[in-house]
């Protein structure tokens, strides 16, 4: 779809595909990218939420969120880091919800031992430990503010190469990730939603 509308503008455009919850793919995509000029611009837009389904039938898991919202966030920032130069931006995309997670200090670790082996595994345990959401709505929550921390966390580097990562943070959209949730659930999202 978006190749056709590339074409149809006239915009050079090269494709190639990528699970940003795999580090070897992200490397690859990235030199891909750099094969054919400076990267001035990255925009992370993968991630599911609460009600996304992998298969058509069943929702992702909390582990597949914090997989691909987490995982998928730090794999994309450090493989396109050593690309960014001087007057690039990169932004992840995080989300309001990420404002409603209350931070305490086993998060705050968790977030922290992004670079260590057993990261998912940690990541799993926020879920495990509160209950203030359904747990792949919790992990949605979680992960989003993994996302907004981890680039704020990665500023100074960025900054050092004259270089910026930013996060957006989009609210509620119309779309089946809204209305496909009970009642109670969208209409309270939808309220807190400025």
């Amino acid at each position: 779809y978006t190749d056709k509308i590339l074409t149809s503008l006239n915009i050079e455009h090269y494709n190639m595909v990528m699970d940003v919850r795999d580090r070897k793919s992200c490397d690859e995509f990235a030199a891909f990218a750099a094969q054919h000029g400076p990267i001035s611009n990255f925009i992370n837009i993968a991630g599911v939420g609460p009600n996304t389904t992998y298969t058509g039938a069943e929702l992702s898991t909390s582990r597949e969120t914090y997989h691909t919202n987490c995982v998928g966030a730090l794999n994309t920032v450090e493989a396109f880091f050593p690309y960014m130069g001087d007057g690039s931006v990169m932004i992840q995309t995080a989300s309001q919800a990420s404002y409603h997670v209350h931070m305490d200090d086993h998060a705050w670790k968790v977030y922290m031992s992004c670079y260590e082996d057993g990261f998912l595994d940690r990541l799993c345990t926020l879920t495990e430990m509160y209950d203030e959401y359904d747990g792949n709505g919790q992990a949605y929550c979680f992960s989003k503010r993994f996302v907004l921390e981890h680039c704020k966390a990665s500023a100074w580097r960025f900054a050092a190469k004259g270089a910026r990562i930013v996060t957006v943070s989009p609210g509620m959209h119309w779309t089946c990730h809204v209305w496909d949730l009970d009642e109670d659930t969208r209409d309270g999202n939808l309220g807190i939603t400025p």
